[in-house]
């Protein structure tokens, strides 16, 4: 598929973001409408599906395409790209084309003070088009009572997939020093309040690591680590071990340290990242001292708070690649949450193979790990016993 003419899609922002994006295109081997569109369903962390008619519009200039839908198209192509391409780093690049295309003229209108015609002006071409992308540029970045002002007006007209549009493109076009005024604003709205938590979640899932860093420091400064919590759940449960060790790193860089925050909930989500590499990752940061605590914070992020047998088959795992000291480390995390209970019944499990029930028996009998777990729960004992008068001082 051809890049269009200078007749369809003339000189200027535009037709330089669908230039760069025709080259990840010829990169990635021109694959056939449906292969994209098949490619992009197949994979959750997609920020949008995309049809191949929809494709075969923004290929060829007759339509343009969204953040959401960009982004999806971008990270397609850069990673079936015959070099070697950073699927984030193209996106972050091709986004930001996409903002010099979109964004300033509609932040020269906010500032005019003319935001209630632009509004109006936003809503009748995106009827007469049929898609939310004059809504979703208006949107893009802007005040959050601008984001109000169109949300109310599309649900008043009952225009549901465009309502859907709009809500899932926030988490993609907004500045992160914006995203907690706009979160603060839908929430105060009280009918937003479910979606300001999905754009939390969404910019997780969607955005680098330099911008979910950034967020979550200016929420945890602003003492939201709730909503810290829930960037970062969202973020782990899409990324690879690689992402989430520069993300650790990272936060540890700003002084926030992810187990210390107040969790919104627990789940118990798959998780397929190798912890034994996120560990290492660390390691090579100079961030072995945390290691333990986030492998322990990643494992109660994935499991929820019942991974006791998921964090021993970690510790089996850190044995056998060589990390005996942040095995040993996590054993006695696990064995002072979990206690004997726990380990007793782990170990009764037919479903665990003879040679890891043998390899978690061997680690928990050790004395740096048994020692160490009796004196912790002792003294936890003793400090509980005091607090309520039992004993003297």
């Amino acid at each position: 598929m051809d890049m269009p003419s200078e007749d369809i899609v003339p000189p200027g922002p535009a037709r330089d973001l669908l230039s760069e994006l025709h080259k990840l295109y010829l990169l990635a081997g021109t694959p056939g409408l449906r292969e994209i569109s098949t490619g992009i369903a197949d994979r959750e962390d997609f920020s949008s599906t995309l049809n191949r008619n929809l494709i075969s519009r923004i290929l060829t200039g007759k339509t343009a395409a969204n953040s959401l839908q960009l982004d999806s198209l971008v990270r397609f192509f850069a990673e079936r790209a015959v070099t070697r391409l950073n699927p984030e780093e193209e996106s972050d690049r091709l986004l930001a084309l996409w903002l010099d295309a979109n964004g300033a003229t509609q932040g020269e209108t906010d500032r005019s003070g003319k935001t209630g015609d632009s509004v109006e002006l936003a809503l009748r071409e995106a009827s007469t088009r049929g898609t939310a992308e004059p809504l979703v540029k208006m949107c893009a970045n802007a005040d959050p009572s601008t984001v109000l002002r169109v949300l109310d007006e599309i649900g008043r007209r009952k225009w549901t997939s465009f309502s859907r549009d709009v809500k899932k493109s926030l988490c993609a076009t907004f500045a992160p020093r914006n995203i907690p005024t706009l979160v603060a604003e839908m929430r105060l709205s009280r009918q937003y309040g479910w979606d300001a938590l999905r754009v939390l979640e969404g910019f997780g899932r969607a955005r680098p690591i330099s911008d979910v860093t950034e967020l979550m420091r200016l929420l945890c400064a602003a003492g939201s680590t709730e909503d810290a919590a829930s960037v970062l759940h969202a973020f782990l449960r899409v990324r690879k071990s690689h992402d989430a060790a520069n993300l650790y790193g990272s936060l540890l860089e700003v002084s926030i340290t992810p187990w210390e925050l107040r969790e919104p909930f627990s789940g118990n989500t798959p998780f397929v990242s190798d912890f034994v590499e996120f560990a290492s990752l660390l390691d090579e940061m100079g961030k072995g001292a945390a290691a333990v605590q986030a492998i322990n914070h990643r494992l109660r992020v994935a499991f929820g708070r019942s991974s006791f047998p998921a964090a021993l088959r970690t510790c089996v795992q850190l044995v056998n690649a060589g990390m005996v000291d942040h095995a040993e480390d996590l054993m006695v995390l696990t064995m002072v949450r979990g206690a004997e209970r726990d380990l007793g019944e782990y170990l009764a499990d037919e479903s665990v193979s003879r040679e890891e029930k043998d390899a978690v028996l061997d680690m928990s009998k050790r004395e740096t790990v048994h020692g160490r777990a009796k004196a912790i729960l002792e003294s936890r004992a003793f400090a509980s016993r005091k607090e309520f008068g039992i004993i003297g001082e």
